[in-house]
């Protein structure tokens, strides 16, 4: 099946369901979607908080997907959760400084790791992560 909303700039993650959650565009939508494979058909999900572009969307050990930084006219610090079960978006903490174009690792800790400046994201400390499954 083909996207609803034409997008580059754009992420793509594999949910623990193994669904793909696409988010964001070059125009900042905040219009998200995830692709079954199954049904072999993308179908709208939440709207995302705040639109954005060049971000990073990281799979947490929990199964929801840190959406953190980007570009929507700004650089951004903001960041965002996915909970899939729930297939909505809420915001969470501030990065100390705006990224784009950066990448975002998931640590054994469960704590995203952004390579741009090498340090930590530091606001998901509080977010106890889940078991990392081998």
């Amino acid at each position: 099946g083909n996207l609803g909303t034409a997008r580059y700039y754009h992420t793509l993650t594999t949910l623990q369901d193994n669904r793909v959650l696409a988010v964001g565009n070059q125009s900042y939508t905040t219009v998200s979607e995830i692709y079954n494979a199954v049904a072999g058909t993308w179908s709208n999900t939440g709207a995302a908080v705040t639109g954005r572009s060049t971000h990073t969307a990281t799979l947490l050990n929990n199964g929801k997907v840190l959406i953190a930084g980007g570009y929507n006219g700004n650089y951004m610090a903001t960041a965002e959760l996915f909970d899939p079960a729930a297939g909505t978006f809420a915001s969470t903490g501030t990065m100390a400084a705006s990224r784009s174009g950066h990448t975002a690792t998931p640590l054994a800790t469960g704590i995203p790791f952004n390579w741009k400046d090498l340090t930590p994201v530091s606001m998901l400390a509080t977010t106890a992560p889940a078991p990392v499954l081998p």
